[in-house]
């Protein structure tokens, strides 16, 4: 019963979007501070194409 209450009326933060990309920009920061080319822009082009998913789908 804990676990069923616990998953049906449990309420999540709102997401600060602004922190999001804050973040993103980050981990793509180091990627290019460490050399690693390859992994910076894949990891760009991941988190954009997640970004606008999440966007279309609200």
């Amino acid at each position: 019963d804990f676990a069923l209450s616990n998953l049906l009326y449990h309420t999540y933060p709102d997401v600060n979007s602004h922190a999001v990309n804050r973040w993103i920009s980050g981990m793509h920061d180091r990627f290019l501070m460490r050399s690693e080319l390859e992994k910076a822009k894949n990891f760009s082009s991941l988190s954009r194409k997640l970004l606008d998913k999440i966007n279309e789908c609200n």
